[in-house]
């Protein structure tokens, strides 16, 4: 042990136990990855219809096409692309040396050749290169924060775990090496989330499905012209372009583009609100999400220690309280900019009780001049801070820290100390941080020992510090609920602290049981199941169990969003429909590891971020039933127009201008409406249920048919009395003119807030209709006759 490992000894365990470093499957190529996102279905009939395009000489639409093809294959490949830096994230915590006993010697070797059995030595900034045990350490804390999120460092003493890729904060000590690389904790995490394959969102596979549908409809029925056609005694060769010209009309081939520019949109908004999308489809996602499993710390709480209450044996001694504070205080305050609030800068703690003696209003103390302290630093063994301070009336002790300490060193009468235990261990329970404090007037010149310095104090109270909830989260809990979303905190602190924090927000509004990890694992999924609709907080749980309650939920049909800052939470968010990150503070492969990261760590700002999803959802939704109704118009206008024998009643110029203006800046202005303040506060949307259901389908049928019958009576009207050119040309311009009646339709909420693309939108198209039908030059391409 002391010697540790002799060379020979190291590279019989390196052959056994392997490298101790995070594998990573780099396998695969940018270049297929890339090309394989374009062999797909709807692809492929987009690429037909645009090679027909070419063929009858519409260089445009064929163009657009090819483009939303490649744009699409882009978005493909990023995503997939993007999981790989999510196991190459976990090698920026490996620790690139470390310091080790070889053959009784100090050496420095790369932390990729330790192996179990080695015996390493720790210093204050060193990262933890394995898994281990310590074997001894002086005053040794470790910022574990990386692996469970809390900023808070972590004491640890002899045999206690260490594990790869954490901190020391503080101290000094010798570890053990027990597990090396995928053996290790962020080991297993790395198998682990290579294993976890990503869902679509519900839009992407609705979409999928729809588009696939809709271009075999077009397909059939603008090859079923052809027949009916001859049958009516057509030429053939016109029939044919009539044909090609319906079907390219009809497939929604701007549908991708639309929702891409819709999320693309919707990230920039959700940008500005601290929300930052890695994964566009994650903003529909969010709409439809059911239940939230929150982190506790740093997201609804503030993630800074607060007092939260104190308690004073006389209340005459508020002052010296106030004084004690002060006093052998590692912090210090900086004043922000507007006067009215501080940052803490030192220790988290030592902050909270300066803060609180900020804003206490006592008589002014007198000037604590450094040179009349006699400091006495925080002890591991009696756990207090001691300081002696000489001042104009003599010299005065002040003592804090732990209550079970100051209260055994008091002058209290022991009634009075058993009363005093159940106030602080009632507050304990909800995982307060208490600080007491201690007090006497030295009476004796010369030097004391910190023992009897600490012995016989005048008992002056408590403070209870905690992590107070952020201001805005209640609100966005009220939110969330009338949302229909059910919040659910996750946290690793013990049942007491959340179910307190619970009610302070309002994600408790009753006595409800709270779940522990504990009683987690003694429950099977389908238990789980029963019991988690009616759970609000899980505590004192480990990020696994995390995961095994988005697995849960999913199985149950359920879209879940998990927020999360660690390593480990790093499985959980890319399990969860919609992973969202701590961007303060969290770790970078949370991050990559998630669809949104959340820049201010904050519940509400999730809230806002759902509600936007939702308002995406529903202008996809409004772009799409306009297209589908749309294009619905113009092919049942030719199909029966040619199978009631009449002359084409649309030439194939007509048909593809109209497909250029109506299907592309109509619908992607309105995929990009402004906020409809009511969608925050409809229930989700059943994720089981179909993008269009029945009642949408009806619509769609309503609005397409009755167009079209309108038109075809009009045409028919028309032939009769006026020429031929002329009927035709005003049903060209009748049907672009309904087809802008729809777009305002579906769009009025959006226009009356003054949404300006949409506007300009409308106008534009109507006056360059306006324009090709009265413009000779434009009459001979269009064929347009007034």
């Amino acid at each position: 042990m002391e010697k540790g490992l002799t060379q020979h000894e190291a590279l019989e365990q390196l052959k056994k136990y392997g490298s101790n470093s995070i594998a990573t499957e780099s396998s695969f190529s940018a270049r297929k990855l890339f090309l394989a996102q374009f062999p797909t279905i709807i692809n492929a009939i987009l690429f037909v219809a645009g090679v027909a395009s070419l063929i009858i000489h519409d260089a445009l639409d064929a163009f657009f096409i090819f483009i939303i093809i490649i744009i699409n294959g882009c978005f493909g490949f990023a995503q997939e692309y993007r999981a790989q830096r999510e196991l190459e994230k976990l090698k920026t915590y490996t620790a690139p040396e470390a310091l080790a006993l070889r053959d009784g010697k100090e050496t420095i070797i790369l932390a990729e050749k330790l192996v179990p059995k080695d015996i390493i030595i720790l210093s204050e900034g060193d990262r933890i290169p394995a898994d281990g045990i310590l074997l001894n350490g002086t005053e040794i804390e470790i910022d574990e924060s990386v692996l469970t999120g809390e900023s808070l460092a972590v004491a640890k003493k002899k045999s206690e775990t260490l594990l790869l890729g954490t901190l020391v904060l503080k101290g000094n000590g010798i570890m053990q090496v027990t597990q090396t690389g995928m053996e290790t904790k962020f080991g297993k995490i790395a198998s682990t989330l290579g294993t976890i394959k990503t869902d679509k969102a519900p839009l992407q596979k609705n979409l999928d499905q729809l588009g696939k549908m809709l271009s075999y409809v077009a397909i059939v029925i603008g090859l079923l012209i052809i027949p009916i056609g001859i049958f009516s005694g057509q030429e053939l060769i016109p029939l044919i372009l009539v044909s090609a010209s319906i079907a390219i009309a009809a497939i929604p081939e701007s549908l991708p583009a639309i929702v891409t520019i819709a999320f693309a949109i919707g990230t920039n908004r959700m940008a500005k609100n601290h929300a930052i999308v890695r994964k566009m489809s994650a903003i529909e996602t969010l709409g439809s999400v059911q239940v939230i499993l929150s982190d506790k710390t740093g997201t609804i709480t503030q993630n800074a220690m607060r007092v939260k209450k104190y308690w004073l044996k006389d209340k005459k001694d508020l002052h010296t309280l106030v004084v004690a504070c002060l006093l052998g205080n590692t912090a210090s305050l900086i004043e922000k900019g507007d006067g009215k609030a501080f940052e803490i800068v030192g220790d988290e703690t030592d902050g909270a009780l300066l803060l609180w003696a900020n804003g206490q209003k006592t008589k002014d103390h007198t000037t604590i001049n450094e040179k009349d302290i006699e400091e006495h630093v925080f002890d591991p063994e009696t756990k207090t801070v001691t300081t002696v301070w000489k001042n104009t009336h003599g010299k005065h002790v002040f003592v804090r820290g732990a209550p079970e300490t100051i209260l055994a060193n008091s002058t209290l009468t022991a009634k009075e100390k058993e009363e005093i235990k159940k106030d602080f261990e009632n507050l304990a329970k909800e995982e307060l941080r208490i600080i007491a404090f201690g007090t006497k007037r030295l009476t004796h010149e010369g030097k004391q020992s910190r023992e009897k310095l600490e012995q016989n104090l005048s008992f002056l109270g408590f403070i209870a510090v905690y992590d107070p909830p952020r201001a805005e989260v209640a609100e966005a809990v009220r939110k969330s609920r009338a949302a229909g979303i059910q919040a659910i905190m996750v946290t690793g602190d013990n049942e007491f602290t959340a179910l307190s924090l619970a009610k302070e927000v309002g994600l408790i509004t009753q006595d409800e049981d709270v779940v522990t990890g504990e009683e987690l694992d003694k429950m099977t999924d389908e238990e789980i199941g029963k019991i988690v609709f009616n759970t609000r907080v899980f505590a004192r749980t480990q990020p696994e169990q995390k995961l095994r309650l988005v697995t849960v939920l999913k199985h149950l049909g359920i879209i879940v969003g998990v927020t999360g800052d660690g390593v480990n939470d790093s499985l959980a968010l890319k399990r969860a429909d919609v992973g969202v990150a701590m961007g303060d503070g969290g770790t970078d492969v949370a991050k990559e590891a998630a669809d949104i990261v959340l820049a201010d760590n904050n519940f509400a700002t999730l809230i806002k971020a759902i509600e936007e999803g939702r308002i995406i959802y529903k202008n996809i939704l409004n772009a799409t039933m306009y297209l589908i109704s749309g294009n619905l118009a113009e092919i049942s206008l030719v199909f029966f127009a040619t199978l009631f024998h009449l002359p084409f009643i649309l030439l194939p110029t007509q048909i593809l201008w109209m497909n250029l203006v109506t299907d592309s800046l109509p619908a992607i202005a309105l995929a990009t409406g402004n906020k409809d303040g009511a969608e925050l506060f409809k229930k989700p949307r059943d994720p089981q249920g179909s993008f269009l259901d029945m009642d949408r389908i009806l619509l769609i049928a309503l609005i397409g048919l009755s167009m079209s019958t309108v038109l075809l009576g009009i045409f028919t009207y028309l032939l009769v009395r006026v020429p031929e050119a002329v009927a035709r040309t005003v049903v060209f311009d009748l049907l672009i003119f309904f087809h802008m009646g729809i777009v305002i339709a579906f769009g009025w909420h959006s226009i009356k807030k003054g949404h300006l693309l949409l506007i300009f939108t409308v106008l534009l198209i109507i006056f360059l209709q306006i324009l090709i039908t009265i413009v000779p030059a434009f009459q001979a391409i269009f064929h347009t006759q007034i």
